[in-house]
């Protein structure tokens, strides 16, 4: 087993804060009706002069009141009140109602807050309707928020989050029916190259692109500098790995990059980060990210680096991290080497959690067929003080690998050179 970097985001779903925006609406709604024709009767002569008969037969003449009411039932339609409005206004009636929702329902009064909900949902596909660009809008808009948060709002960010994902998932799935990417990239472009902003916006950002295929090849650069940021503190480590992770699985799952191309150039960036942190002594979380790393990629300078950081690093919880790697990446006996190397240093002999932690990556030499470095592992384990978790893991492991099961979980065995009782 192979630990991954930590934490992965799931996807965003549409909160009730998409609620309803009746109540502004139907206060504005009064000021935007336009008024009723002023002179109905001078429209009837106007359009009869037009419809003036082509023949000498004609139809007969209605009186002036027949035409009047004809002609008043004829009127268009008045335009949507909410027509004329920017898409900022939009954006806050939105958020308003959905902040008049989540009262409604704090209160009970249920069926209100669905007739709320239903209408901002109504009002929220009008606004995608009514502005194709609406996902570089909402960025826009986030980003001077951003840089003057006097006016700001949870329920605004909620709203420009979920205009963003929408945006980019209708944008890609136009672009995956033609095969033509051309209006997607430069929308998830536009997200990155803002993230590094403000932390709203990074967050903006990783909730829309975490999981999600939206990056490509053409974002590479861009998230390995969000990276490199993060290595040097400028750039928050959790939502980097998560963008770099998400990176590699869309370029391996659309073929834009080979599992070979991809292992040289998460080594590229692994080692050249690794070795710069390694040599400051900082962000141990971070090294321990970026050593498990390695255990995705099946190579001699991925061994390399593992082999560094179980040598070199100060940090026990990268080191274990390297053993877990090298049970993963390395020959036969090098995962072995590993772990009882570690074994060997007190604050990991005396600690159950770290011994915990290497009964896992056992389970990588289980996975190896590796059976005699499992049995002698595992007699050194037994006599350490396990958690009583990690020791049913230990011995459940044993019974499955060792010919015959020569241990039952429930069995309490005896220490080696111990006399049996």
């Amino acid at each position: 087993m192979v630990l991954d970097p930590q934490g992965a985001a799931r996807p965003v779903r549409a909160p009730l804060v998409l609620a309803a925006a009746a109540l502004a609406l139907l206060m504005l709604v009064p000021l935007a009706w336009p008024g009723p024709p002023t002179s109905v009767p001078a429209l009837a002569n106007d359009r009869e002069q037009d419809q003036a008969p082509a023949t000498a037969i004609s139809a007969p003449q209605a009186d002036a009141a027949e035409l009047a009411v004809e002609r008043t039932e004829a009127t268009p339609a008045a335009p949507d009140p909410l027509a004329t409005l920017s898409f900022e206004r939009r954006v806050d009636l939105i958020a308003a109602t959905g902040s008049r929702t989540a009262e409604l329902a704090q209160a009970d009064e249920f069926a209100e807050a669905r007739r709320s909900d239903d209408e901002s949902r109504a009002q929220f596909a009008a606004l995608m309707a009514a502005f194709p660009d609406a996902g570089e809008r909402a960025i826009a808009m986030a980003s001077a928020t951003a840089a003057d948060p006097a006016g700001d709002s949870r329920s605004r960010r909620v709203v420009l989050q979920l205009v963003v994902a929408a945006d980019c998932a209708r944008r890609h799935a136009l672009a995956e029916s033609v095969r033509d990417f051309s209006r997607c990239e430069p929308l998830v472009q536009a997200l990155l190259d803002v993230m590094p902003m403000e932390r709203s916006l990074a967050e903006m950002g990783a909730a829309v692109l975490t999981d999600q295929p939206f990056l490509r090849a053409v974002h590479e650069a861009t998230v390995l500098e969000l990276v490199r940021r993060a290595a040097e503190g400028g750039f928050e480590r959790r939502i980097a790995t998560r963008l770099l992770l998400t990176l590699w699985a869309n370029l391996q799952r659309t073929g834009e990059r080979t599992s070979d191309e991809l292992a040289r150039l998460s080594l590229l960036l692994l080692a050249d980060a690794y070795r710069e942190l390694l040599a400051t002594d900082t962000q141990p979380a971070f090294r321990t990210d970026l050593v498990a790393g390695v255990g995705f990629v099946s190579s001699a300078a991925g061994r390399e680096i593992a082999e560094l950081a179980l040598r070199n690093d100060p940090a026990p919880e990268v080191r274990i991290q390297a053993a877990f790697a090298l049970t993963a990446i390395g020959d036969a006996g090098a995962g072995e080497r590993a772990i009882a190397s570690l074994l060997d240093e007190p604050r990991i002999a005396g600690d159950p959690h770290r011994l915990g932690a290497l009964v896992l990556a056992m389970q990588n030499l289980e996975a190896a067929g590796d059976v005699n470095a499992l049995d002698r592992l595992g007699q050194r384990l037994r006599t350490m003080p396990l958690s009583p978790a990690g020791r049913e893991q230990l011995e459940a492991m044993l019974a499955r690998a060792l010919p015959g099961g020569r241990y039952s979980a429930n069995e309490v065995p005896t220490p080696p050179g111990a006399q049996p009782r």
